[in-house]
Formats: structure tokens, sequence, C-alpha cells
């Protein structure tokens, strides 16, 4: 059983005051990770840069339902009030490398 990495790439805020991100992970069920974003807001008096759009969530588990919510959160801290959600499970479809040489022996029997 491995190990697996999930590369999401969020979206911009969905509003004009959106202010930062929310990524809930859940494995089968239970809270795994939260991975909050701040939001560019470049049209801001100094302008927010805000963080990259590639988030990482390491160490999920093979074989377990992985449920990933996403909401926005604006400038009075409301969140969505519906999260996007993804649903997958990790499996490994990486077959193992070619096995080492072997050799054999003839015998003739008697």
């Amino acid at each position: 059983m491995g190990l697996f990495t999930a590369k999401a790439t969020l979206p911009v805020g969905s509003a004009a005051d959106s202010m930062k991100q929310e990524l809930k992970v859940f494995v089968d069920g239970a809270d795994f990770a939260t991975v909050t974003r701040i939001l560019p807001r470049p049209n801001d008096n100094p302008p927010v840069v805000g963080d990259p759009p590639l988030v990482e969530v390491k160490d999920l588990p093979e074989g377990k339902l992985v449920r990933m919510e996403l909401r926005d959160i604006d400038d009075a801290n409301l969140p969505s009030e519906e999260p996007n959600v993804i649903e997958f499970t990790p499996v490994d479809t990486t077959p193992p490398p070619k096995s080492g040489d072997f050799s054999i022996t003839l015998e003739e029997q008697a």
C-alpha cells in the first residue's frame, strides 16, 4: 500500500469580495487536512499578490475514499454556502519493473 500526493489547481475567487479559499480534505470521512490560500487582489491598494494556485496534499493513503471540498471565504469571513467537491480513490496503476535476469539448466532424464 502506497501513499499519494494530490496536486490541485485552484480557480480564482468566485466573487469580487472573495479573500481566500479553504480546501478541506477528508479520508474515509475523517478530517485529514485543511489548506488555506490567500487570493490575489490586484485592485486593492496596495495590491495583494496572493498564494500560488497549485496546492499539494501529501500522504493520501491508497484505496481510501478522498473527498476534497473547496470554499471561497469573503471579506466578512463568511464561507461559500456550498463547496465545490471532488471525490476519488488513489490506486496504484504502475506495474513493477521487469524482473531481474535468471538462468535455466537443462538435464537429460535417464
